[in-house]
């Protein structure tokens, strides 16, 4: 039969054996049982320390902070109380307590300097109080840092760090300065720079200074590239480029993104593709992707927009029988719908007329003498008796003495319809131009 002390003894070794093994949840049971047994054995302090470290590394930080502050109160004098010090700390970090936490990082580095997590516990206490909002202690202990530290695995973060203060503080200046240093001085900070240089970007936006965000977005997207997707830099520069108008580079980087989100892309980000096309005048394309948008979102209130615009690619392609298609179809489907109304009008015929040459057909004519000459005219559709036209798009961004000599040369060119389309509806449509999905359609996603 074994002695009492032998039981403990083996419950301990198995706890440490499940530790070594990182089963941690099975090793706290035997550390739990081990000092319920014995809170007084010699190593009692062996099983406190590793039971609060198994607690932190399965991520229930309360219980680990409880049993690290038990374990401070207890053997405020032994060799591992820096190391429990600074795991506490790091306990109350992860907990949000940074109030509490940032004394006991100052604590460390202050009384235990000399111990290997003294560097790391003086940034991290700058960084508590930052994230603490008490900037003042915050900056002094980063400056502190980056003194002690200019060339310190965490130095690039203090820099950062310091730059989001400043920023905090409206001194964008000064952010400028500590992201330039943190990029001039720590150009191997693979895993930081994207991010300095997505936050210059997003400062030189906010400041008006297109050339260096842009120049800052692109190379913040080149290095993120290389860790991850970046998917957030993709969104953002994308909105940059499309609030300055920037047609063709917003084209290029909305697609990038779209394809990146592999279908997750918000529909916005789908209108705003073939939109940044048609305004770089690549119609083909923009026609395309309009295409595709309908095809994934046919319910939105867009599909009208899209359509239209469709019709507008296609006349800018002179591919005026398929721009007479998409207009038929508005007419007929989204009669009641803003730009159905604007396809109705330029079709111009109330009884939906299936092509131009119909339309051109039922324009009424009338002959009248003038200076011993017969001319052929086109009275107003106002005053037609037959009322064969319910509005007209001659009227709808021109005078009437334009919309007059517009009817007129439809007349004159009554026996060449798609010429007529081209020459007379082409330089309507350009001023139809799709209004920004951005403010019109937002608030319908």
């Amino acid at each position: 039969m074994s002695s009492p002390g032998g039981e403990t003894d083996d419950i301990l070794r198995l706890g440490d054996k499940f530790y070594d093994e990182k089963l941690y949840s099975l090793a706290v049971e035997q550390y739990e049982k081990f000092l319920k047994v014995q809170p007084d054995h010699e190593k009692a302090s062996h099983a406190l320390f590793r039971l609060g470290h198994s607690y932190f590394f399965m991520g229930n930080f309360g219980r680990a902070s409880e049993y690290f502050d038990t374990y401070l109160k207890r053997y405020p004098k032994d060799a591992l109380v820096a190391a429990v010090l600074f795991k506490q700390a790091q306990s109350l970090f992860e907990l949000k307590r940074y109030a509490e936490a940032a004394p006991c990082f100052a604590r460390v580095f202050d009384e235990y300097t000399s111990s290997p997590s003294a560097q790391e516990a003086l940034y991290r206490s700058g960084l508590s109080f930052y994230r603490d909002n008490a900037f003042d202690k915050a900056r002094e202990q980063l400056t502190k840092f980056f003194d002690r530290y200019p060339k310190g695995p965490l130095a690039a973060d203090a820099l950062a760090a310091l730059a989001g203060m400043a920023l905090a503080d409206g001194e964008k200046d000064n952010a400028i300065q500590y992201l330039q240093q943190c990029v001039s001085g720590f150009p191997g900070r693979t895993d930081l720079l994207p991010r300095i240089h997505y936050r210059l970007a997003a400062i030189y936006r906010d400041i008006d200074n297109k050339d260096l965000a842009i120049k800052e977005y692109q190379i913040a997207l080149a290095a993120a590239d290389t860790l991850a997707p970046g998917y957030g830099m993709l969104a953002e520069f994308s909105d940059y480029l499309y609030e300055k108008k920037l047609w063709g580079a917003c084209a290029d980087l909305t697609r990038r993104y779209i394809e990146k989100m592999a279908g997750q892309a918000a529909p916005a980000y789908y209108f705003r593709l073939p939109e940044a096309f048609f305004y770089a005048g690549q119609y083909r394309k923009a026609a395309d992707e309009y295409d595709t948008f309908v095809l994934r979102y046919p319910d939105t209130s867009a599909v009208s927009l899209a359509k239209f615009t469709i019709a507008q690619c296609y006349v800018m392609l002179r591919q005026n029988e398929t721009a007479i298609e998409y207009l038929e179809e508005l007419a007929q489907r989204f009669a009641n719908d803003r730009y159905g109304a604007r396809a109705i009008r330029l079709m111009c015929v109330p009884q939906q007329p299936r092509t131009v040459t119909a339309w051109l057909s039922a324009l009424p004519r009338s002959t009248k003498k003038n200076s011993g000459k017969t001319r052929t005219r086109s009275p107003s559709i106002r005053n037609s008796s037959r009322n064969t036209l319910s509005a007209s798009f001659l009227t709808m961004h021109s005078s009437p003495s334009a919309a007059a000599r517009r009817q007129r040369e439809i007349i004159r060119l009554r026996l060449s319809p798609l010429t007529a389309w081209s020459r007379i509806i082409r330089p309507v449509l350009l001023r139809l131009r799709p209004v920004s999905v951005w403010s019109t359609y937002e608030t319908t996603w």
